[in-house]
């Protein structure tokens, strides 16, 4: 969907048609920088697209600020004067052959697993407590348990472990994969539980505690590494 934001670029039209990337529009993402409120709209836009499980491309980057913020919200594909101006074809071979690089940091794939896994977790109690009070919540649907198939899970085995290799120590992606892992095989020791009794819960809330200490072990562990690849990337 081009020029999102814009037009007939609406929320509707992107719920009827099976669009693949969604393209914020250059009217957005030129001020991001200076207005708090297209900053917000841009960096609710690409959480969206990531949710909708569809790539995001930002329009109109025209300086190294912009470029850094979007990177720093999650968007990992941007075009405009501050990569090159429009070329002809010749010329745009050559600049492919120079393998030129551009600044890059996976802090905000990394708070995109932030975010995603704390929905998790939100959606996970909620359904372990409405099942220990015996409710029919139409809100609470069983989450997933497999650590593969969770959204974070989903990224992270297709496409972000091969991404975040390269920024972070194999010591560090080691124990967010095994702490990610932990967690969703005591999810799925939980819900079992509930399944066979589910006053074993209501009576005894301490069960979770455990399971909370756990997820906060994996939210602490993604918030120091983001904030280690923000020091980085603005040090360098």
């Amino acid at each position: 969907m081009d020029d999102f934001g814009s037009g007939y670029s609406s929320l509707n039209v992107l719920a009827d048609y099976p669009f693949s990337a969604l393209k914020l529009d250059y009217d957005l993402i030129k001020d991001i920088v200076c207005d708090n409120k297209k900053k917000f709209i841009a960096k609710t836009a690409i959480r969206m697209a990531h949710l909708l499980k569809i790539d995001v491309v930002a329009e109109g980057v025209e300086n190294r600020q912009q470029y850094d913020l979007l990177h720093y919200m999650g968007c990992t594909m941007v075009q405009g004067f501050w990569i090159s101006k429009p070329l002809p074809l010749h010329e745009f071979i050559g600049f492919i052959k120079k393998g030129v690089r551009f600044p890059g940091s996976a802090a905000g794939q990394i708070h995109m697993m932030f975010v995603d896994h704390l929905l998790w977790y939100r959606d996970f109690v909620y359904y372990a407590m409405s099942r220990s009070k015996k409710t029919n919540d139409n809100f609470s649907p069983r989450p997933i348990t497999s650590h593969r198939q969770c959204r974070v899970g989903e990224w992270f085995y297709n496409e972000g472990k091969k991404l975040l290799a390269k920024s972070l120590s194999s010591q560090s992606l080691e124990e967010i994969e095994k702490i990610h892992s932990n967690i969703h095989d005591e999810s799925l020791r939980l819900t079992e539980i509930l399944d066979e009794n589910c006053e074993v819960m209501h009576n005894q809330a301490h069960i979770l505690d455990d399971f909370n200490r756990l997820h906060h072990r994996l939210i602490h562990k993604l918030q120091d590494c983001e904030n280690s690849l923000v020091y980085d990337y603005v040090t360098a």
